[in-house]
């Protein structure tokens, strides 16, 4: 299953792209789109347990199971002033 997911603020900057296209298997979860990622980028994986998902433009838990077509966002922790 191919699933596009687009990367905000310093995603963005570490991959390169504001956007990338991945493919999975049957049962995908967004929490598996992550660990994807990361391991195609590892300087990802300090964002584990600050980072939001989003399915369709709905925030979601990890574990939420994707559809084909389906378009996630990954959102990463900001500050504010």
């Amino acid at each position: 299953m191919k699933v596009r997911v687009q990367l905000f603020a310093i995603f963005r900057e570490v991959v390169g792209r504001e956007e990338v296209e991945l493919d999975g298997a049957e049962e995908l979860t967004v929490g598996h789109l992550w660990e994807q990622l990361v391991s195609d980028h590892p300087d990802l994986g300090g964002y584990e347990h600050s980072i939001q998902f989003a399915v369709n433009h709905d925030f979601v838990s990890r574990d939420m199971l994707l559809k084909p077509e389906d378009e996630v966002a990954f959102l990463p922790p900001v500050s504010g002033g």
